[in-house]
C-alpha cells in the first residue's frame, strides 16, 4: 500500500508539472509576440551590411561606440515612416549628379522597406523556432523521468534548436561546494565529463557566480568580460549566458549557453532560456524524486522479499543466507559475514555464512574462542557498532587484525541479532574505505536482523518443543530412577553445550546429598562430600526454589559453597536447577561451565527447568510405581475375581466362586455371604463355610436392636476382635473354637444395604487395613455380580412368561382367524349370489343392504388376513415365492380393485405403470399386496383430490411412488407409522378403520424383497410413499427379518 501511494503521488506530480509546462508555453507565445513588436527598438538589434565586389553580408553585432563619420561620406537614413532603423553611407556621393543622388535616395528608401520586411520575417521565424523549441524542451522535460537522459537530451535540444556553439549543465555538489558538469554538447562536452569538470560555487566563473547568487549572468563579448573564465576546450566562445536552475527557492545547478557570435543573447532570448531553465530545474527535481521513489520502491521490494524469505525459512542457515544476500545487494559493504556461537560449544564462535566482493579468504571451519576475539564482549551489545578504521583501532585480536590488514579493510559495522536480552548472532560488515558506514543507512539491515532474531527464536522454540516432547516421552518410558536421571543430564548437556550436567539427590533423612547422574559418566562412581547441614546452596534452593548461579565472580557467595558444588566437579561456574515436589527439595541439576557463564542463557535455563520439572514428576511416578508394584499381585487377583464372578449368573455358584477367590487372599476359615432385603429386614445367608465345610445358617428377620441390623445400616466395613458385640452376637464356632478376629464388609446396591461378606479367623489380628480395602473391593464386585445374577434370573423368568404368552397369542389368533373366516366366507359368498339375482330379484333397499354386507365382509376378511399374515411373520412361516415377472402385468389387478375403493367423481386416480419396464425377481402376489396396502391407505385418507401411482426404472432398481393429496401425517406420528397396531389417528373419532398392520406388513414384505420404503408428508397437503426394489435378488439375502426393527424408516423431505 505504501508503494502504491508513492507511485500515485509521483504520477500526480508529473501531471501537475505537465499542466504548468503548458501554461508556461502559452506565456512564451505571448512573450514572443511582444518581442517581435519591440525587437527593432533595441540597440542590440543593429544590423550592419558590408558590400564588396561579389558579396553583400548583413550581420548583427554589438559595436563599440563608433567614431563620427567623415565629412566626405554622406549618410542616408533607413526608415519606415518616421521610424528610423539604420543608415547607408556612400563615399563619393557628392560627385554624383542630382538625378543620380535622387535615384540613390529612392533606391535606399526601397532598400529600407525591403530590409525591414526581410528582418521582420527573419526575426519572426527565428523566435517562432525558439517558441517551438521551448515547447519541445518543455515536453521532453515533462515526459522524461530518467535524470541523466533528461539532462543530455535537453542540452542537445537547446544547442541544436538555438544554433549555439555549446551548452552545458551543472548540478550542485554540496559536499565539495562545487557545481559539477553533468552534461555537455559535442566533443568538448565529452572531454569535460571525462575530466569531471566542475566550477567552484562563488568563484570567478560565470557558473559559480550564477549558482552562488541565483541570478542570470550574461557576457555578450567575453573578450571584455571580467567574470568570464576561458575554457581551452571551447576556444570559439564569443558570448556566454549562465542561467541558474532554481526550484522551490533553492539553486540546484546552472545552465551555460555559449555562442560564437558577440551579442548573441538578446533580452528576450535570455527570458526564453531562463524560462526553459526554470522548467528544466523542476523536471530535474521531478526526475530526482522519481529516481528516489524507484530506489525506495526497489529497496522496499528487496526488503519485503528478504523478509518473506526469512519468514518462510525452515532452518537457521536459510535465515543467515538471506541476511548476507540482502547486505550484498545493498552494495554498502565489500565483506559480509554472520557470526554466531558454536551450538556445540558456546565458548567458541563460528562463521556459518559469508560473502566477499574482494579476494578475502574466509575459512568456514574456523572456530575462535570468545576470549581471544576482540569484539567478543561487544557481540552482547544490542546497539549497532560502527568502526571508522579498524586498522587504526587498538586492542583488536590477531585474527581480526590480520583479516583487515591482508585485505586492506578499514571500516566495519556490526549489527546484532538479539531478542529478549539474548544474543543469537551478529551481521558483520567491512569495507576498504575508511568511515564507509558513517552515513550509510543500516536501518533495513537492522530491521531484517530483528525479524531474523524473532524467526530464529521461534525456530529454536519449535526445536525446543519437539525436543522436550521427545525427552518427555523418554522420561515417561523410563522404568527406573537411574534411567530417568541419565536421560535428563545427557539431553540438557547436549542442548546447552555445557561442559557437563549432573544431578545431586537429597534423600529424606540423609545428612548429605549424593551424586546420582553425570553426563561425564566417569565421575559418578566417585563419592563427593555434599553436606546438607548449614549448606548455603541447599538452604537457598529449599527456600527460593529457583535457579542458583554459583560463579567466582559473585563475591557474596561463600567459598566453601563454590568448592563443594562447583570446583570439586572440575567446573568454573555452575547453575543449579532445583528439583522440588510439594515444596520439598528432592535435589538439583547442575549445568557446569568450564569457563565463563555463556551456557547460562535465558533459553537454556527455561529448557533445563522444564526438563527438571518433568524429571521431578517422573521421579515421583517411579516412586509410586514401586509402591504400585507392591500391590500388583493384589490387583491381578482382584481382576481374576472380577472375571470369574462376572460369568456366574447362579447365586449359589457365585457364592462358591467368591468363597474360593477370597481364600486366595485372606484367611477365610469361617466365611459367610448373605443377602439382605432392607424393606422387610429379611436376612438370608447364601453360603456359610466353616473350615471348608458348609454350615446351615437359617434365614431370619432382623430386629432393630440387633448388632447385625445396626452394622448393615451403617454401611461401613468393620474390623473386629472376639469381644466386639457383633462378633459375639453372630459367632459361629468351629470345632469348639471361637474366632478371634473378623472382618465385616456390607454389600451395597445404589447406596442401599443388600447383604454382607464376612471372614473370621481363629488367629488374633489376622486382618489389617489393607485387607479391609481388599475385601471392600471384592464386595463391590460381588454386589454387581449378585445384582446381575438376580437380574438374569428375573429376566429369564419374564422371558419364559413372555414366550408362553406369545405362544398363546399366536394360537389364539390362528384359531380365531380360522373360526371367523369360515362363516365370513359364507356371508360374502351368499351376499354375492343374492346381489347377482341368482336367487331372484331384490328390491333397491335390499340390494343396498346386501351391498353393505358384502363390502364390510370383504373389509373384515382383509383385516383377518392381515392378522394371519402378522401371525405367520412372527412365527417365521411367511415364505415368498420369487419369480421373474413383468411389473405391469403383475400389478394390473390392483388397478381394478382400486377403482372400487374410491369415488371417481371426487378423486382422480392416475395409473402410471409403463408396460416396457424391465422384468424383476419378486413374489407377484405379495407385490400386489404391497401396492394394494399403499393405495388403499391413500384411498382411505383422500376424500377429494388425486391419487397417483408412478413406476419407473433407475440404476438397476424399480421405483414405485404412491402419492395422494389427502390429510397427510403429523410429524409427531412419523415414528409409529410402521409399528404394528399403531395408527396415526387412534382417537375414537377417526374416520378410517383398520388394524394398524397394513404398513408394518408392507414394510416387512419390501425388506424381504431386499428393498426399502420411505415417505414424505405434510398435514393437509398429502403423503408420498417411495418404494425401491432391486431387479435381481441377492443370493445372500436375509432369511428372516423382524417385523419391527430398532431403526425407523427414513423420512425424506424430497425424492430423487
Amino acid at each position: 500500500m505504501l508503494t502504491f501511494a508513492q507511485n500515485l503521488a509521483a504520477l500526480w506530480h508529473n501531471l501537475y508539472l505537465l499542466n504548468e509546462t503548458q501554461q508556461r508555453a502559452h506565456e512564451l507565445e505571448i512573450l514572443h509576440g511582444r518581442y517581435l513588436d519591440s525587437i527593432w527598438n533595441t540597440p542590440e538589434a543593429t544590423l550592419h551590411a558590408r558590400a564588396d565586389d561579389s558579396n553583400l553580408n548583413i550581420v548583427r553585432e554589438v559595436i563599440e561606440e563608433a567614431a563620427p563619420p567623415a565629412q566626405s561620406s554622406a549618410a542616408y537614413p533607413l526608415q519606415i515612416g518616421d521610424s528610423r532603423f539604420g543608415h547607408v553611407r556612400f563615399p563619393g556621393l557628392e560627385n554624383l549628379s542630382e538625378e543620380e543622388r535622387t535615384f540613390v535616395q529612392e533606391l535606399i528608401r526601397e532598400m529600407g522597406s525591403a530590409l525591414n520586411n526581410a528582418q521582420f520575417v527573419q526575426t519572426t521565424r527565428a523566435y517562432s523556432n525558439q517558441l517551438l523549441l521551448a515547447s519541445e524542451v518543455s515536453r521532453a522535460a515533462s515526459t522524461i523521468l530518467d535524470r541523466d537522459q533528461l539532462i543530455q537530451e535537453v542540452v542537445e535540444l537547446i544547442r541544436s534548436r538555438f544554433s549555439l556553439y555549446y551548452v552545458g549543465l551543472f548540478l550542485v555538489d554540496e559536499k565539495s561546494n562545487t557545481a559539477v558538469l553533468q552534461a555537455g554538447t559535442g566533443e568538448a562536452g565529452r572531454l569535460q565529463l571525462e575530466l569531471n569538470h566542475s566550477q567552484e560555487i562563488g568563484g570567478d566563473s560565470m557558473i559559480g557566480t550564477a549558482v552562488a547568487s541565483g541570478e542570470t549572468r550574461v557576457e555578450q563579448n567575453v573578450r571584455q568580460a571580467t567574470a568570464f573564465k576561458p575554457n581551452p576546450l571551447l576556444p570559439d566562445t564569443q558570448a556566454e549566458l549562465a542561467l541558474p536552475l532554481k526550484t522551490g527557492g533553492k539553486v540546484i545547478g546552472a545552465l551555460t549557453v555559449q555562442s560564437t557570435q558577440q551579442g548573441a543573447f538578446a533580452s528576450e532570448t535570455i527570458t526564453v532560456l531562463q524560462s526553459l531553465a526554470d522548467q528544466l530545474a523542476i523536471a530535474i527535481e521531478n526526475a530526482n524524486l522519481f529516481a528516489q521513489t524507484e530506489s525506495t520502491l526497489d529497496e522496499t521490494n528487496r526488503l519485503y522479499t528478504a523478509s518473506r524469505r526469512i519468514g518462510q525459512a525452515t532452518n537457521a542457515y536459510e535465515i543467515y543466507k538471506t541476511l548476507v544476500d540482502f547486505a550484498r545487494n545493498t552494495e554498502i559493504a565489500q565483506v559480509v559475514k554472520i557470526i554466531i556461537a558454536d551450538p556445540k560449544a558456546p565458548d567458541f564462535i563460528i562463521i556459518p555464512v559469508a560473502w566477499s566482493a574482494i579476494e578475502v579468504d574466509i575459512d568456514p571451519q574456523l572456530r575462535m574462542p570468545r576470549e581471544t576475539y576482540s569484539f567478543g564482549d561487544r557481540l552482547l551489545n544490542t546497539d549497532v557498532l560502527v568502526v571508522a578504521d579498524a586498522q587504526a583501532q587498538s586492542g583488536i585480536d590477531e585474527h581480526s587484525q590480520q583479516l583487515f590488514l591482508q585485505n586492506d579493510l578499514h571500516a566495519a559495522a556490526m549489527i546484532p541479532i538479539y531478542i529478549e536480552q539474548e544474543w543469537l548472532g551478529t551481521l558483520a560488515l567491512a569495507h576498504q574505505t575508511t568511515n564507509a558506514f558513517a552515513n550509510a543507512s543500516l536501518q533495513p539491515l537492522r530491521t531484517l536482523a530483528d525479524q531474523a532474531a524473532t524467526i530464529l527464536a521461534n525456530q529454536r522454540l519449535l526445536r525446543q518443543t519437539e525436543l522436550l516432547y521427545r525427552i518427555g516421552r523418554a522420561l515417561n518410558q523410563a522404568i527406573t530412577r537411574d534411567d530417568a536421571l541419565d536421560i535428563a543430564v545427557r539431553e540438557i548437556q547436549a542442548y546447552t553445550g555445557a561442559y557437563q550436567c549432573r544431578f545431586v539427590l537429597y534423600e529424606q533423612g540423609a545428612s548429605s546429598g549424593r551424586l546420582l547422574a553425570n553426563s561425564s559418566s566417569k565421575r559418578v562412581d566417585k563419592t563427593y562430600p555434599l553436606p546438607i547441614q548449614g549448606d548455603y546452596a541447599f538452604t537457598q534452593l529449599s527456600q527460593e526454589q529457583k535457579p542458583l548461579l554459583l560463579s567466582p565472580k559473585e563475591d557474596a557467595l561463600p567459598k566453601e559453597t563454590i568448592q563443594q558444588h562447583v570446583e570439586q566437579f572440575g567446573a568454573y561456574a555452575s547453575l543449579l536447577i532445583p528439583a522440588a515436589s510439594q515444596q520439598e527439595l528432592l535435589g538439583y541439576l547442575a549445568i557446569d561451565s568450564a569457563s565463563g557463564e555463556r551456557p547460562f542463557t535465558r533459553s537454556n535455563i527455561i529448557f533445563a527447568q522444564t526438563v527438571v520439572d518433568h524429571l521431578t514428576t517422573q521421579l515421583e511416578n517411579v516412586k509410586l510405581l514401586d509402591e504400585a508394584l507392591h500391590r500388583a499381585q493384589e490387583l491381578i487377583t482382584l481382576n481374576q475375581i472380577q472375571s470369574n464372578i462376572s460369568r456366574a449368573l447362579d447365586l449359589k455358584l457365585l457364592a462358591r466362586i467368591i468363597y474360593g477367590e477370597v481364600g486366595r487372599l485372606l484367611d477365610n476359615t469361617i466365611f459367610q455371604l448373605a443377602l439382605y432385603e432392607a424393606e422387610n429386614h429379611q436376612y438370608r445367608p447364601i453360603l456359610t463355610m466353616v473350615e471348608d465345610k458348609p454350615f446351615d445358617a437359617k434365614d431370619r428377620t432382623l430386629l432393630p436392636d440387633e448388632p447385625l441390623f445396626e452394622f448393615l445400616n451403617q454401611e461401613k466395613p468393620q474390623l473386629l476382635d472376639a469381644n466386639a458385640p457383633l462378633a459375639q452376637a453372630e459367632q459361629i464356632a468351629g470345632n469348639g473354637r471361637s474366632p478371634q478376629s473378623s472382618l465385616w464388609v456390607p454389600l451395597l446396591q445404589d447406596g442401599v444395604p443388600a447383604g454382607l461378606i464376612c471372614v473370621n479367623s481363629f488367629d488374633p489380628h489376622a486382618y489389617g487395613e489393607s485387607d479391609v480395602q481388599l475385601l471392600r473391593s471384592i464386595a463391590t464386585q460381588t454386589s454387581l455380580a449378585i445384582a446381575n445374577a438376580q437380574l438374569f434370573q428375573q429376566t429369564q423368568k419374564q422371558n419364559e412368561e413372555l414366550r408362553e404368552l406369545d405362544k398363546l397369542k399366536t394360537q389364539f389368533l390362528a384359531n380365531m382367524s380360522h373360526e371367523l373366516r369360515t362363516p365370513l366366507n359364507s356371508i360374502i359368498g351368499f351376499s354375492r349370489v343374492i346381489l347377482k339375482g341368482i336367487d331372484g330379484p331384490t328390491t333397491p333397499a335390499q340390494e343396498e343392504d346386501l351391498q353393505s354386507i358384502y363390502t364390510n365382509g370383504q373389509h373384515l376378511l382383509m383385516l383377518i388376513n392381515e392378522i394371519l399374515d402378522m401371525a405367520k411373520i412372527e412365527a417365521g412361516k411367511m415364505n415368498l415365492n420369487f419369480e421373474t415377472i413383468n411389473l405391469h402385468t403383475a400389478v394390473a389387478p390392483a388397478h381394478d380393485t382400486m377403482r372400487s375403493l374410491i369415488d371417481g367423481e371426487r378423486v382422480n386416480f392416475i395409473w402410471d405403470v409403463p408396460e416396457d419396464l424391465p422384468e424383476l425377481e419378486a413374489d407377484a402376489i405379495r407385490l400386489r399386496q404391497i401396492l394394494l396396502n399403499l393405495l388403499s391407505n391413500a384411498a382411505k385418507f383422500t376424500e377429494d383430490g388425486e391419487i397417483r401411482l408412478h413406476a419407473y426404472a433407475e440404476d438397476e432398481k424399480i421405483h414405485l411412488k404412491v402419492a395422494d393429496t389427502g390429510i397427510g401425517i403429523a410429524p409427531e406420528d412419523f415414528d409409529k407409522l410402521f409399528m404394528p397396531f399403531a395408527q396415526a389417528d387412534s382417537s375414537n373419532t377417526r374416520t378410517a378403520s383398520g388394524t394398524g398392520l397394513g404398513l408394518p406388513i408392507t414394510k416387512w414384505l419390501i425388506e424381504m424383497h431386499q428393498g426399502s420404503i420411505s415417505f414424505t408428508s405434510q398435514p393437509n397437503e398429502g403423503t408420498t410413499f417411495h418404494v425401491i426394489l432391486p431387479l435381481r435378488q441377492s443370493k445372500d439375502k436375509p432369511t428372516e427379518i423382524p417385523l419391527v426393527q430398532s431403526t425407523s424408516v427414513r423420512q425424506r423431505s424430497e425424492f430423487p
